[in-house]
């Protein structure tokens, strides 16, 4: 990078002109008068002293003005910049925070037809970015395999129970990422990226004409109780017969599920792991900060044996430095971290 790049990525990080100029001819001589200072950088004595301040409070420089005369010291760049980052992150946090909290309009729609019901869920199944939860019937898998098939091959990772049929259903091993069976009629239920759910009864998978409702939720609120149910009752009561292979390693999440999904059949196969994970403490409100270790255990309840002691629970154990950490994903109140982004590697 040279010194125009240079100075240009600096602006774009808010400072002036005047500051980048003063600030890169403090680093150069890593520690300045104020009156050599503003000779070099073409400014007034006055102006060099409040830009020091400045650059003092951003933490890039320290003024001593303990001596004569006052000095200006550049702090370390490695030190400095790792203070910015954790404030961005922190920042970052909060802001992420308030954008999921209003990104989308919350709705309930009631579904009144069969073809209105059909229509929802593949638009829920082609706009999935990271996940899909679902329940349907086998008489009606036909009907939406291809969509789940795309969005299977996008990347998205899918848990389909498949309820009301004792057999097996051909295409299972191409339309999801696990498959259970349940030969009872359950209702349909639907989440797709943890904001947007469909619940309807059995009946409008059977008639046409219907006269029962489904709904259709855009909420951030209730459809992780709509997974909770889920995975904690409907989910239980299947048959596990199908798990596809896990992604190809080095691999980065975007859907924390996937991620112990992944691990936990890797772990079984005693492949030894390592998670590169960006976390913060569930107990402090504090920025997210990058750590990396070996993936020791997984807790969950998707892939039988379940482990978790609760349906919801989706725990990676990490080993850093001799030490073990629980780490769950965004929300995470069981275990000790929160995270929003990992990285597996083989």
């Amino acid at each position: 990078m040279n010194d125009i790049d240079l100075e240009m990525a600096l602006e774009r990080f808010g400072f002036s002109e005047k500051e980048v100029a003063t600030y890169l001819v403090i680093i150069n001589h890593g520690q300045i008068k104020v009156s050599a200072l503003a000779k070099k950088a073409d400014i007034s004595v006055r102006y060099a002293y409040n830009v020091a301040e400045r650059l003092e409070r951003r933490g890039l420089v320290m003024v001593n003005d303990y001596v004569t005369p006052t000095m200006i010291r550049a702090v370390s760049p490695s030190d400095s910049i790792s203070q910015l980052k954790d404030e961005l992150s922190t920042i970052e946090s909060e802001l992420d925070s308030r954008f999921e909290e209003n990104r989308f309009e919350h709705q309930v729609e009631v579904l009144k037809t069969q073809s209105t019901l059909f229509k929802r869920i593949r638009e829920n199944i082609r706009t999935a970015d990271k996940e899909i939860i679902l329940s349907i019937p086998a008489r009606s898998v036909s009907d939406f395999a291809d969509d789940l098939r795309g969005a299977l091959d996008r990347g998205v990772f899918i848990v389909l129970l498949v309820t009301g049929s004792e057999t097996m259903v051909s295409e299972i091993d191409t339309i999801a990422s696990i498959v259970r069976t349940w030969d009872e009629d359950a209702p349909v239920l639907m989440a797709v990226d943890s904001w947007k759910g469909i619940i309807s009864p059995p009946d409008m998978f059977r008639r046409i004409n219907s006269h029962k409702h489904g709904i259709r939720l855009r909420e951030y609120q209730l459809t992780p109780i709509l997974i909770s149910a889920f995975l904690g009752n409907y989910w239980r009561c299947g048959s596990e017969v199908y798990l596809t292979r896990s992604m190809e390693l080095p691999h980065e999440y975007t859907a924390w599920r996937h991620a112990v999904f992944d691990a936990t059949c890797l772990l079984k196969q005693e492949a030894t792991l390592h998670a590169e994970i960006k976390v913060r403490s569930v107990s402090a409100a504090t920025g997210f900060e990058t750590v990396a270790g070996r993936v020791v255990e997984t807790r969950q309840a998707i892939i039988d044996p379940s482990s978790g002691t609760l349906p919801i629970e989706n725990t990676l154990f990490i080993a850093i430095d001799g030490d073990v950490y629980s780490v769950g994903g965004p929300g995470a109140f069981l275990e000790e971290y929160e995270a929003k982004m990992i990285r597996l590697t083989a």
